[in-house]
C-alpha cells in the first residue's frame, strides 16, 4: 500500500503458496489521477521481491482484463509473459426467460 497522507495512492494484494511453489497477485490497484508516476512499479516490484523471497516459489500468475493496455504493458516490462487469455461473460438477470 502507498499512501500520501491520508491519501490512498495505490495497493497490492498477493498470495504465497510456497509449499507447492507458485504465487498470486489477486488485487492491484492505483489511483487513476497518479497513474504513471511509477507507483504501480513500485508496488508490482516490492510485491516481487517479497514473493520471490521464498526460495520455493517458481511461478507468478496473475489475471488482467485484455482492454486494461497499461497494466500489460508494466507486467511485461518486470517479465511477465501471456501465457492464455480469458473470456468474460455476462448475463443480465433482469432479462429472465423461459427455457
Amino acid at each position: 500500500m502507498i499512501t500520501e497522507g491520508p491519501e490512498l495512492l495505490g495497493y497490492i494484494y498477493v498470495e504465497a503458496e510456497p509449499e507447492f511453489g507458485e504465487a498470486n497477485i489477486e488485487f492491484f490497484g492505483v489511483d487513476q489521477a497518479k497513474r504513471g508516476q511509477g507507483i504501480g512499479k513500485q508496488l508490482l516490484s516490492g510485491a516481487l521481491k517479497w514473493l520471490f523471497s521464498f526460495e520455493s516459489i517458481t511461478s507468478i500468475t496473475l489475471c488482467v482484463s485484455a482492454e486494461n493496455r497499461n497494466a500489460i504493458e508494466l507486467y511485461k516490462k518486470v517479465g511477465f509473459q501471456l501465457e492464455h487469455e480469458l473470456y468474460y461473460f455476462t448475463k443480465d438477470i433482469r432479462e429472465r426467460s423461459k427455457s
